[in-house]
């Protein structure tokens, strides 16, 4: 479906491995494998993905490096001292351009060391795949302004990757205040019952 949503080259076997596949694809496939995985071996989801997140994230960071090679996934044309020159036969036609591949790809190691030294310091990782979720989309939704790539995608004055990343962000906001809130009910019920308790001994 995102590559459909974001592809310019056909449907094509060829257009499919040379272009147009997002990154988000590839994460929920991932995702749906691991999960189908868990639930058949009565694992925990979360522990395995937990696990992961460090490791994704410093694939995306090799990943973009990739891209830059490739000359795919670049940036907005810009005369600033961090552009990059792109040959006359890519689709900017020798123009500067933004270094997007490379700021990704920084930001992502930066979030894999972070979470490599959760992952280290607390043994059980408890987090690290919401952490990464939430960190990437929000990395993601702003580098997004400075892409130049047309595709990707654009509905309604953002890409197809920012639309992702605000629903994620969305989701896990709601969950965090879901959890907040059932955290809070729990204290304030147990408080209760100490309460009674209390004046029944007395």
């Amino acid at each position: 479906m995102l590559y459909g949503l974001t592809a310019n080259e056909g449907h094509s076997l060829a257009g499919f491995i040379f272009g147009g596949t997002v990154f988000y694809g590839g994460l929920a496939g991932f995702c749906a494998g691991v999960f189908a995985y868990t639930k058949y071996s009565g694992q925990s989801f979360l522990k395995y993905m937990n696990f992961w997140a460090p490791y994704i994230a410093l694939a995306q960071s090799f990943g973009r490096i990739g891209c830059l090679l490739n000359g795919c996934c670049y940036g907005k044309e810009s005369e600033s001292a961090i552009a990059i020159g792109y040959p006359a036969d890519h689709p900017a036609n020798g123009a500067s351009l933004l270094p997007v591949p490379i700021m990704e790809s920084v930001a992502c190691l930066l979030l894999a060391i972070f979470l490599f030294r959760r992952k280290f310091d607390n043994y059980e990782q408890k987090g690290n795949f919401i952490i990464y979720l939430a960190a990437y989309a929000a990395i993601r939704f702003v580098l997004e302004f400075a892409r130049g790539d047309e595709i990707r995608g654009i509905y309604w004055m953002f890409s197809t990757s920012q639309w992702i990343s605000l629903g994620i962000l969305i989701s896990l906001a709601a969950l965090f205040l879901k959890t907040k809130n059932s955290g809070d009910a729990r204290e304030k019920q147990s408080e209760y019952f100490v309460r009674g308790k209390a004046k029944k001994t007395a």
